[in-house]
């Protein structure tokens, strides 16, 4: 593997990992996991698919970091968020890369509505310390954390945040800017988070991406 690839799949794997420790103090961390076939079900349907991107464009299925879920360590920023009350009965991942290109989304199903409502007041006071602490820790010292600010984003679903990390990442003597776009978002009894990672000379086009992809995983949330 060359160093720019090594550095591309190093920061790949640090962003899902804080997508799923920053982001997961909202969804993934609910004390009690009951789940049921149907919410299973509806979880895998509010994910994102290969048919969902244009034939021949590239993109093809691979393997979240993980396993899609944070470690006990990785969810240590987590704990910051109160978990009591919770209670998962479905969750689906998905991942899908193109050369200099990276997206993974995640459904997570609650027993109730006010279980997610309840989660989303909880958590998101800290999914930002949460992300910036995150991504810093998880990179390797080719790659440095330039920032993480909110990303303005159309309100594709009821409950919704939206961020943005600019990354640099050393390859060869090379600088290349990156951005890793992570959406929490929620509807219903459905939490829903979208990570794409990209070239940041590319990122205009990425976010276009993304508002079409949120929309379409936000109306495929039933439960």
């Amino acid at each position: 593997m060359s160093p720019a690839r090594r550095s591309f799949s190093l920061l790949v794997a640090a962003c899902a990992l804080a997508a799923t420790t920053g982001g997961g103090a909202f969804g993934s961390t609910a004390d009690t996991v009951h789940p049921s076939v149907a919410d299973q079900q509806l979880a895998k349907a509010a994910v994102l698919h290969l048919g969902d991107f244009a034939p021949g464009s590239g993109w093809v299925a691979t393997t979240p970091p993980s396993n899609g879920r944070s470690s006990g360590a990785a969810s240590s920023c987590a704990v910051a968020t109160k978990t009591a009350g919770l209670t998962e009965t479905g969750h689906a991942v998905s991942a899908f890369k193109a050369p200099g290109f990276y997206v993974q989304s995640w459904a997570t199903i609650l027993q109730t509505p006010t279980m997610v409502q309840l989660d989303w007041r909880r958590s998101t006071p800290f999914i930002l310390g949460c992300l910036r602490s995150s991504i810093a820790r998880s990179l390797d010292a080719s790659t440095s954390l330039t920032s993480i600010v909110e990303l303005p984003f159309p309100k594709v679903a009821p409950l919704l945040r939206a961020y943005r990390a600019t990354v640099s990442v050393e390859a060869q003597g090379t600088t290349i800017p990156m951005v890793a776009d992570i959406l929490v978002y929620a509807r219903g009894r459905t939490e829903l988070e979208l990570l794409q990672v990209s070239p940041q000379a590319f990122a205009s086009q990425a976010k276009a991406a993304e508002q079409r992809i949120a929309s379409l995983l936000s109306l495929r949330a039933t439960a």
